[in-house]
């Protein structure tokens, strides 16, 4: 029977459940002389933060765009450019603002929009109406456990979130709060096709 290995573990011939992929248990019982442990436990919000500039940075590779990161903190996150393939046309940047969530509430009751909250100041950036900078919200579902976010075998890897985006130009001010809750359609999942599709109307000069 032939043997596969999943990272420090091996079976044979059965598929490893999905715990068993995850869970650091029969890792450190393989190694029992070694403290291993996942890091950073008081740095979850930035570990989160980590998590959805890679997954946009394999979409954004998926979709044919360039991606990059402002090097001082303005408020906007990434900034994601596109090349008409025949024209050689740039297309962008793209202004986004990643928010991820585990808040319990997160969902709305019928789990047809998922939340987050912005500051007031973000707010305002992100809902100023110009075509010359578009500008989208992407929200990240993140699972709480940081030990489901990544499971692999043989086969795939699999990443256990999902993003939704959202455009929130044009939207009226709001006063009186120092944060502002926006949301994002569940229909608005963002991935390869979505975003080539933002780039479809951002050239055809439509609303976001």
């Amino acid at each position: 029977m032939s043997e596969n290995w999943q990272g420090n573990r091996r079976f044979s011939g059965t598929p490893v459940g999905y715990a068993d992929m995850t869970d650091l248990t029969a890792t450190r019982e393989s190694h029992a002389n070694l403290d291993i442990h996942r890091g950073m436990p008081s740095r979850e919000s930035n570990l989160k933060e980590r998590l959805q500039i890679g997954l946009i940075e394999v979409i954004a590779a998926a979709a044919g765009c360039n991606i990059a990161q402002p090097q001082i903190d303005n408020g906007i996150d990434l900034m994601i450019t596109h090349e008409c393939p025949s024209k050689h046309e740039m297309s962008g940047p793209l202004h986004v603002q990643l928010k991820a969530t585990a808040s319990k509430n997160r969902w709305n009751a019928d789990r047809t929009r998922i939340s987050a909250k912005l500051s007031h100041d973000r707010y305002d950036q992100f809902r100023m109406e110009n075509p010359a900078y578009p500008r989208i919200i992407v929200i990240m579902d993140v699972d709480p456990e940081m030990q489901n976010w990544y499971q692999a075998n043989d086969d795939f890897s699999k990443i256990k979130y999902r993003c939704y985006w959202t455009s929130i130009q044009g939207l009226g001010e709001v006063s009186g709060k120092s944060e502002v809750t926006v949301s994002a359609p569940r229909s608005q999942v963002f991935d390869d096709a979505a975003l080539c599709t933002i780039f479809g109307k951002i050239k055809a000069g439509e609303k976001l």
